[in-house]
């Protein structure tokens, strides 16, 4: 793709300034129109942050590096090739898309099998990215076939629907299908997209998920895994997620003491089938697992380690369904996990 600019990059980047300044935004969306927004599962995000680019689906395939595939096998069926063919951001976060796979989710409560159990954010400048030539938009879901509108000029990014692009509250029966078909209004760059200067921060919702990211990247050792570490955030003020189903909040190691704080307000707190590995952290050797079936993850559960626990560094890896839900390096050793309640 070319990164010139187009004929009229400047009124692209007039209107980006005018849309901030519209009265109906609320303080949370204010930021909004100066970003794009591009979300994806902690194992594919660790790619992504590995070779310093973002991919299209069908380069994902081609490659052999799609780690895990958070959306729904019909939705994509009946998505275009040339879409497939494009790197795909949103102008807003929180999309439907999120909202059906966000979360740790029980096999028998999964959307349509889509899940992303890490879900990572990718925010991005926008008026970098709307101005260059070949960068195009659309003012509804590209997974309706056919119904969405697609342009890439100032006059076409302007009859964008904003205001329900950016619609963030209650709606009612009869605006329910268009806000969500315009909630879902995307930007798309034919097959990479470098990330380079225009990636503002990468963001988790808890410090748990942060740390999984960070330690995915520390054991890459190839690429830009280092380049992007002063961006990783946890998600604070901008509401970049719903956080409405289960996570990992925090997990603590003090002593021979280990717990784990999941989100109190799941929606999805289970039953799950919960595993718990333990590593030592310089062999990267097994200690001990433990298995729990029928596990409610919500609240703090509290693991005990024995007193044979040798000293040093743990790698901790812990799954709901087999879905990844922790994996990082904790100060400590361990031998058997007994849980105390």
């Amino acid at each position: 793709m070319s990164w010139d600019d187009k004929p009229d990059a400047d009124d692209i980047r007039t209107f980006l300034r005018d849309l901030k300044a519209e009265p109906w935004l609320d303080h949370r969306q204010r930021h909004w129109p100066d970003y794009l927004f591009h979300v994806t599962d902690v194992t594919n995000a660790t790619s992504i942050l590995t070779r310093g680019e973002l991919l299209s689906r069908e380069e994902v395939g081609r490659l052999g590096l799609m780690a895990s595939d958070n959306a729904a096998a019909d939705i994509i069926a009946a998505t275009g090739s040339a879409i497939r063919d494009a790197v795909r951001l949103y102008f807003r976060p929180r999309t439907p898309t999120a909202h059906n796979n966000e979360g740790l989710r029980p096999l028998h409560e999964r959307t349509r099998g889509a899940h992303c159990p890490i879900p990572v954010m990718f925010v991005l400048k926008s008026h970098q990215i709307l101005p260059k030539v070949g960068v195009r938009f659309s003012d509804g879901s590209l997974a309706r076939h056919g119904q969405a509108r697609i342009g890439d000029d100032a006059s076409f990014l302007r009859s964008i629907p904003f205001r329900r692009v950016y619609h963030d509250r209650a709606f009612s029966d009869g605006d329910r299908d268009d806000i969500v078909f315009r909630r879902q209004a995307e930007v798309i760059v034919p097959k990479r997209l470098s990330l380079g200067t225009l990636l503002q921060g990468v963001y988790t919702r808890s410090p748990a998920e942060l740390e999984t990211l960070a330690a995915m990247l520390d054991r890459s050792t190839e690429g830009h895994a280092n380049v992007y570490r002063a961006l990783l955030h946890v998600n604070g003020r901008h509401a970049l997620f719903f956080k409405q189903w289960t996570y990992l909040e925090r997990v603590t190691l003090v002593g021979q003491d280990m717990s784990l704080e999941f989100n109190p307000s799941s929606r999805t707190p289970g039953p799950f089938s919960l595993s718990i590995r333990v590593f030592d952290a310089e062999e990267d050797t097994p200690l001990h697992s433990i298995e729990l079936d029928e596990f409610r993850a919500t609240g703090t559960m509290a693991f005990r380690l024995p007193a044979s626990t040798p000293s040093g560094t743990l790698r901790v890896q812990i799954a709901l369904d087999n879905a990844i839900t922790y994996d990082a390096v904790k100060v400590r050793g361990d031998g058997m996990i007994r849980p105390t309640r």
